[in-house]
């Protein structure tokens, strides 16, 4: 039964008859057969289905889906075991070095976790000739990798490393926006920060609207704090209360299938209330979750379909039911992220707010005590160019650019401020 499901690209009620046949001690299914399930189906089944957990210890074919049945329920030893034998001639090794990572960083393994993500980010290259996922799947992967390992490095101080890493990533790449600001506080640490702020106005680009988060706002604000453009500082916290502090509650309130609704959607809706919303979930249309729900949602409904024109067969109604379980889960677990996603929002918006407060507080002192008595902000500090260009390291692949003439917002780019520090000390 599992061949002739397979034959027929039927590939969950391949599932469940493969697993029957590995639990009878059965041997006949090969890695390459069950690659192809891997690669065909949402990895939530393997996370709620517990009749995995009888497979614990066990050497079969299955063991990267046992690794994260174990993952999901905290045995993360147990899943270490079933990883460490997935082999690198498996479509699936690259997934499973993410997840060796994974638990290397929540068991604060960091030299373990290095050394999976490491060997995650060259593995995707020679999987992409083999695997049938898109490449977009499969540079998710690796991305994913790239970020996790550079947190590694920022977190222990190690700005340089995590920079070098975070390089990786080229511009052309879909998801290199998200890195922007990661590199900026890297920037900040290692005391460039006109590079930081410069790369901090790329966001300012239209169409990297739906990628900006929070803590870019309270960043900026801090850079300016620290050059003594107090009012400056105090104005992008005013920004900041009328747009997203405002818009808070939005994240908060929205349902589940709103969010589904508007991460689906090909156009923006008419409504404003909605629209940052869904600009912000348009940044999570080519992750490596929307991409295996919509793809494991049309294979399950296709396979749904085709049973049911069969549905006096032997077996066949209680197949359909167990399939019907699996389109719950995968529909549950998606909405579970997005909720969570739009929960994240909020608690940083919550959080970058009570920041602000204390940078708020210190910049009015500062002003009271007039430091500069003659001198003025300028309007637009961002244009701001008294520091001479060739002071400014420029870096492979950067550009020192002067914002002048054209229209910069189309370029995107790593920038830098061209701008003086204001403090007396």
């Amino acid at each position: 039964m599992f061949n002739l499901n397979l034959k027929h690209r039927l590939y969950y009620s391949a599932y469940i008859f493969a697993k029957k046949s590995i639990m009878r001690g059965e041997k006949y299914i090969s890695r390459e057969d069950i690659d192809l399930l891997y690669d065909s189906i949402n990895p939530s089944i393997f996370l709620h289905d517990h009749e995995l957990d009888k497979l614990q210890g066990k050497n079969t074919v299955l063991n990267y889906a046992v690794a994260m049945r174990m993952f999901a329920t905290n045995k993360y030893n147990y899943s270490l075991k079933h990883l460490n034998k997935v082999k690198g001639n498996r479509l699936i090794f690259s997934e499973s070095l993410m997840l060796k990572g994974m638990i290397g960083t929540i068991t604060k393994r960091n030299e373990f976790a290095k050394k999976s993500y490491s060997s995650c980010i060259k593995s995707v290259k020679s999987k992409s000739k083999k695997s049938s996922l898109d490449k977009s799947y499969l540079g998710t992967i690796r991305n994913r990798c790239v970020q996790f390992l550079a947190r590694i490095y920022f977190n222990e101080g190690n700005y340089k490393k995590s920079l070098k890493i975070q390089n990786l990533v080229k511009k052309e790449d879909y998801v290199w926006p998200r890195f922007i600001f990661d590199k900026s506080w890297n920037y900040y640490w290692l005391g460039d920060k006109y590079r930081a702020l410069g790369s901090l106005l790329t966001y300012k680009a239209p169409v990297l609207r739906r990628f900006i988060v929070p803590e870019v706002n309270y960043l900026r604000s801090l850079i300016y704090f620290e050059n003594c453009y107090f009012s400056k500082s105090n104005e992008i916290y005013k920004d900041f209360s009328k747009g997203l502090y405002k818009q808070r509650d939005i994240f908060r309130r929205i349902t589940k299938k709103s969010l589904l609704n508007l991460i689906s959607r090909k156009t923006a809706p008419k409504g404003e209330k909605y629209r940052f919303i869904y600009e912000y979930l348009k940044g999570y249309k080519k992750d490596v979750r929307f991409l295996r729900f919509k793809r494991s949602l049309r294979y399950l409904n296709s396979e749904v379909k085709r049973l049911q024109k069969v549905y006096g067969a032997k077996n066949t109604k209680r197949l359909l039911g167990i399939l019907k379980s699996y389109k719950n889960v995968i529909i549950n677990d998606f909405y579970a992220f997005l909720k969570n996603l739009s929960m994240d929002y909020y608690n940083q918006i919550e959080g970058i707010n009570k920041a602000f407060v204390k940078l708020k507080l210190l910049s009015n002192l500062n002003n009271r005590k007039e430091i500069y008595n003659k001198d003025h902000e300028e309007e637009d500090v961002d244009s701001f160019l008294n520091t001479g260009l060739n002071k400014i390291d420029s870096g492979d692949r950067k550009f020192i650019w002067t914002f002048i003439g054209g229209f910069w917002a189309d370029e995107l780019g790593d920038y830098a401020v061209a701008t003086k520090s204001r403090c007396k000390k």
